[in-house]
């Protein structure tokens, strides 16, 4: 008897927006916390140049999959289902990354992705 790999298991099967979630994930943790000690990067808590080193590269890599997931499904994140779950969730994690981390480099970009968290919870609301 032959045993399948569940599909989702198979090369190729993750998204775009989960891949870089993921990548994300690897470097800052799936809490998105500011606290150095809680970074899953090995001596970021006593190597400051790592920590920012790492958070940069996720805070990119988050900002990636917001730019992917609200443009590529635009109209799919408009209406009710797991896209729309997943860019909620996606913009309200970088809107408090991007406040907690303060860079005025940022501003515009926290502005644009806080108006959609607003949007997606009028929407959720109706």
């Amino acid at each position: 008897m032959i045993t399948l790999m569940p599909l989702q298991n198979e090369p190729g099967a993750w998204s775009a927006h989960n891949f870089l979630r993921d990548a994300a994930d690897s470097l800052l943790g799936a809490s998105g916390t500011m606290d150095p000690a809680s970074l899953p990067v090995l001596y970021a808590n006593v190597n400051t140049d790592l920590e920012k080193q790492a958070r940069s590269a996720a805070k990119e890599a988050l900002i990636a999959a917001w730019y992917y997931l609200g443009n590529r499904y635009r109209e799919e994140w408009q209406q009710p289902g797991a896209v729309q779950k997943d860019y909620k969730a996606l913009s309200i994690r970088l809107a408090n990354l991007l406040e907690q981390d303060g860079d005025v480099r940022d501003q515009d970009l926290y502005e644009s992705v806080q108006k959609d968290v607003d949007r997606l919870t009028g929407l959720s609301e109706e």
